[in-house]
């Protein structure tokens, strides 16, 4: 697939009829792979889009303290209208890197969750065994902490780290794919008639971590030799997290996260029928609504 390379500067939005493109939010510059991602904005009860960035912020700000911010990804309900956006930031005082650097360590981490310590260098393990000892250490030391306890008096020795297992390798590895204590995400709601934060994920989005195997499983389900990455569906609590791709007028949905195929037919079942909350739950959304923009004005 032809990766499109566009950089754009902070707070800007493109837009070009009912598709919605690829935000990017950060001052820093970064690499999209997969071109624009669809939604249509042709839908009323819309929340600006520089509310909803300075929302993503705040709560970032809030739950990881220092971040850096990424890009901004357009997630459609079952009509394919605009429903929200997925914030991502870098945790800490790191520029949010370029796709390409993400993937490199998406694809070390594979590679380790998969082989364990054969995959990783003496420099890496010895990182690894250092990262568990301070950890130990940290939780040693907090009270209630059996080797701590309260009224100090002396309790069980403090865990010892000596040595690194496969285990403890692959675990890493995992952590590596996903990004976690690394990056963290925010879904913010981009329409008044859905709670205005409904996720926050630790770690990064699929798209960065998944996006090369969701194109790969596209490939193979459509028997195209291409596939589109066209969108990807936020369906609400319960109802699931879904990418979109298509070929020559053909679409499948994949779960963002185990990457399981569905038909659309079995997904997006609504058609047409509008989700709209209850008039009780519908006082609560407005209630939120005005609570966060005081809480960003």
């Amino acid at each position: 697939m032809k990766q499109h390379r566009k950089r754009f500067r902070f707070f800007s939005v493109c837009i070009f009829g009912s598709a919605l493109f690829l935000c990017i939010m950060g001052v820093t510059l970064a690499e999209m792979p997969y071109g624009t991602l669809k939604a249509n904005t042709a839908v009323g009860n819309l929340v600006s889009f520089e509310l909803v960035q300075k929302i993503a912020l705040k709560k970032a700000h809030e739950r990881w303290g220092q971040v850096s911010p990424g890009p901004a990804l357009a997630a459609c309900d079952d009509d394919g209208d605009l429903v929200a956006y997925y914030f991502s930031f870098s945790i800490g005082t790191p520029p949010f890197p370029p796709y390409s650097a993400i993937t490199a360590t998406v694809q070390k981490g594979r590679k380790i969750a998969q082989e364990g310590l054969k995959a990783m260098t003496e420099a890496e393990k010895q990182k690894l065994l250092d990262d568990m000892k301070t950890k130990a250490e940290a939780s040693a030391a907090e009270p209630g902490n059996s080797a701590n306890p309260p009224g100090g008096k002396t309790g069980a020795k403090p865990v010892q780290v000596t040595g690194l297992t496969d285990a403890d390798a692959k675990k890493l590895g995992r952590e590596m794919m996903i990004g976690a204590e690394q990056y963290g995400t925010i879904v913010v709601s981009a329409r008044y008639d859905r709670f205005p934060v409904p996720l926050y994920m630790h770690y990064l989005h699929p798209y960065f971590y998944q996006g090369d195997l969701a194109e790969k499983e596209a490939v193979g389900a459509l028997k195209k030799g291409t596939a589109t990455f066209e969108r990807i569906y936020f369906l609400g609590r319960g109802h699931g997290q879904f990418f979109e791709f298509s070929t020559e007028g053909q679409s499948v949905l994949m779960n963002i996260y185990d990457l399981e195929v569905v038909s659309p037919e079995k997904v997006l079942k609504r058609k047409g029928n509008k989700v709209i909350p209850e008039p009780g739950a519908m006082a609560q959304i407005d209630e939120e609504w005005a609570k966060i923009k005081k809480e960003v004005e």
